[in-house]
């Protein structure tokens, strides 16, 4: 497996499988595993040794285990943000402001954008608050997924202050004439320009989001069925959303204030440390 073997275009089946299987069985990590396991027959390696050898070189690694170490830690700040009342009471902050559908959904997009340092932390961030808005306002939320989602993800490859852009330049390191994370970083920062997708991507979004670009294809229905029916969740419908997120309530009493500074440590070597602050009240 570790043999550099030119496989044509069967190398391909694997990929398409996968994503065959992803939009059939709506099950990401059941079709994963099972293109990894068509990639490995192709090779001619044992299904059963190989997918495990695998398993361990994908899975072992500093910086499989530097991602996990991050989301553990951004889902300990969500749920010490809930906790606090903190998403809360810019909720009800912003509540106060919001005062129409269209205003609802451009929250949610403006929020995604500016809460842009990961693509995890922001729709966990932001959903919590701008759920109760759009479900007044009968967005439904297949659009809200897609508000935060498309406004936040993107906005990440865009952003050189990010723990994609960190992430990024770490895996640069060693390809071509680049040596050194400091200047894997500086080659992701000369190619936002010419990132079409992710610029194309956070825009469309935003104009969707202000009824710029009408709704089409499934979401227009979605939308139909939220504004005619009053329904945000299509009937039978299974929300992706943690049951934990509802069971964390905040402390009664206490006044929502709280300043919270936070670090993404250094990865191979990076100089680029990301440093931020949130501020609420």
């Amino acid at each position: 497996m570790d043999e550099s073997i030119n496989y044509g275009i069967i190398s391909l089946i694997p990929i398409f499988l996968t994503l065959f299987l992803a939009f059939k069985t709506k099950d990401a990590v059941f079709s994963l595993i099972i293109g990894c396991l068509t990639g490995v027959v192709i090779t001619g390696v044992d299904p059963a040794t190989g997918l495990s050898k695998l398993f361990q070189k994908a899975l072992g690694n500093a910086d499989f285990i530097w991602v996990m170490m991050i989301e553990i830690s951004i889902g300990i700040m969500i749920a010490f943000y809930f906790r606090a009342g903190v998403i809360k009471a810019f909720g009800d902050w912003a509540a106060t402001r919001i005062r129409s559908r269209r205003a609802a959904s451009g929250f949610g997009w403006l929020l995604g954008i500016f809460v842009f340092f990961s693509d995890y932390f922001s729709p966990l961030f932001s959903g919590p608050i701008v759920r109760p808005l759009t479900d007044k306002y009968k967005i439904s939320r297949e659009k809200l997924a897609y508000l935060l989602d498309s406004g936040s993800a993107p906005v990440c490859t865009l952003i050189p202050l990010s723990g994609w852009a960190v992430y990024i330049a770490g895996l640069l390191k060693g390809y071509g004439p680049i040596t050194n994370v400091g200047e894997g970083m500086s080659v992701f920062i000369r190619s936002i320009p010419y990132n079409f997708y992710g610029w194309f991507a956070v825009i469309l979004t935003g104009l969707i989001a202000y009824n710029i670009v009408p709704d089409f294809g499934p979401m227009k229905k979605a939308e139909l069925r939220a504004k005619n029916e009053g329904k945000v969740l299509r009937d039978g419908a299974m929300p992706l959303i943690g049951e934990e997120l509802d069971q964390i309530h905040s402390l009664e009493g206490k006044k929502n204030k709280s300043l919270v500074l936070s670090f993404y440590p250094c990865f191979n070597n990076c100089y680029y440390c990301c440093w931020y602050i949130y501020i609420s009240w």
